[in-house]
């Protein structure tokens, strides 16, 4: 399975080498000594723009990887780990003017102190049309019609690209709301500030070593809107999961609701979430995000901080972060809190970054209170 990805990227590179008849030439600016590195990285994927070719517009190439380690000291397990977090490279094809084809892998297939680099399954697979070009749409700004693996944003952190958020990992809360990515139909619109999209999805467990799943299944429903709102960005997502009694899956929300907001307040950002929603065997689970953040040397380095807490009607209902602290903490229980403090270092912005933090976590069980403490260090990088 190692070689699909290498296979499929080279195809793509030849098809749109066949497509293209011309000389390519591509007006790059001179970088200037101190950021030749960053410029570099930043356009180390654009193979190739015509918007006047009228078989291929843009073929370009991405990727990112992420390497932490952490360190957790709970009530119930201590464990130091290093992993790749991720590792991922994909290719994106505009051709025909209104049309475009994206695949990304994941190339790692490890986990937490295996280090196995090997085909992991597509993370996003999917086509598109520009139905607003194509038709000459004038009523929005933009009218985008995808089907494919695609990955399904509920919760503020989840409109951040894993290439540009600021803490080490997402927070539980976003775990218990998010489904995997999955196989559907998005229809994206565009209009002035506002932005928002609805779509249909399978709702079964999938099958990532596979283009597309079964889209013959239980299907859940998805809707999204952002728009401006006093000085900042409001995002607000529904899920609505009618088959969750019958799917073959881990996601099991009847329904699950995001409220985020998106601000500047004496110059530092800040992102609140709260969230709501119903899950089939654990019943009714709320939660609420504070993250504020502020460089302390100008786009250099930054200080985040975040708090969040999640609650659920049943006595097991709340899971805190599968992948670091859940062993530690004793498993699940009823209320989680977590505080994180950071400092992250930007070598070339997003595109190259040190990611550091500590995490303390207190659970109420069962059996009790158990309690964590999280030290992390990350390096980030994408193209």
């Amino acid at each position: 399975m190692k070689n699909k990805v290498v296979t499929t990227m080279i195809s793509a590179a030849a098809f749109a080498g066949a497509a293209y008849a011309g000389e390519v030439v591509a007006e790059q600016p001179q970088p200037t000594a101190e950021s030749h590195t960053c410029d570099a990285l930043k356009s180390l994927g654009k193979l190739y723009k015509d918007d006047f070719n009228p078989f291929i517009q843009e073929v370009k190439f991405f990727g990112r990887g992420q390497f932490q380690y952490g360190y957790v000291d709970g009530s119930e397990e201590s464990e130091g780990y290093s992993e790749w977090r991720r590792v991922r490279l994909g290719a994106q094809v505009k051709f025909a003017k209104f049309f475009d084809v994206m695949l990304r892998a994941n190339l790692e297939n490890g986990g937490r102190n295996d280090h196995n680099f090997e085909f992991g399954g597509y993370d996003e697979a999917k086509v598109g049309v520009n139905l607003g070009k194509a038709f000459g749409i004038d009523s929005f700004d933009k009218v985008y019609l995808s089907y494919g693996r695609d990955k399904i944003e509920i919760g503020e952190d989840v409109h951040t690209s894993s290439k540009k958020i600021k803490t080490v990992e997402r927070t539980a809360l976003t775990g218990k709301i998010r489904p995997d990515n999955s196989t559907g139909f998005a229809l994206s619109l565009e209009k002035g500030d506002w932005k928002g999209a609805v779509g249909v999805f399978s709702a079964d467990e999938g099958d990532d070593e596979v283009l597309f799943d079964d889209f013959s299944s239980e299907k859940f429903f998805y809707a999204t809107s952002t728009f401006g709102l006093t000085g900042g960005d409001l995002i607000v997502d529904l899920i609505i999961n009618p088959d969750a009694d019958e799917v073959d899956s881990d996601y099991r929300n009847n329904w699950a609701t995001s409220v985020a907001y998106r601000t500047e307040v004496f110059d530092w950002d800040l992102a609140l979430n709260a969230v709501l929603g119903d899950e089939e065997e654990d019943g009714l689970f709320y939660g609420l995000v504070v993250q504020p953040s502020k460089y302390i040397i100008e786009d250099k380095l930054e200080i985040v901080g975040r708090y969040y807490f999640q609650a659920s009607d049943n006595e097991s209902g709340i899971k805190p972060n599968s992948r670091v602290s859940s062993k530690a903490l004793g498993g699940s229980g009823d209320m989680h809190h977590s505080v994180y403090a950071g400092l992250n270092y930007y070598l070339c912005g997003h595109n190259a970054k040190l990611v550091t933090g500590i995490e303390y976590e207190a659970l109420d069980t069962p059996d009790g209170g158990n309690n964590a403490t999280t030290l992390w260090g990350a390096f980030r990088f994408y193209f």
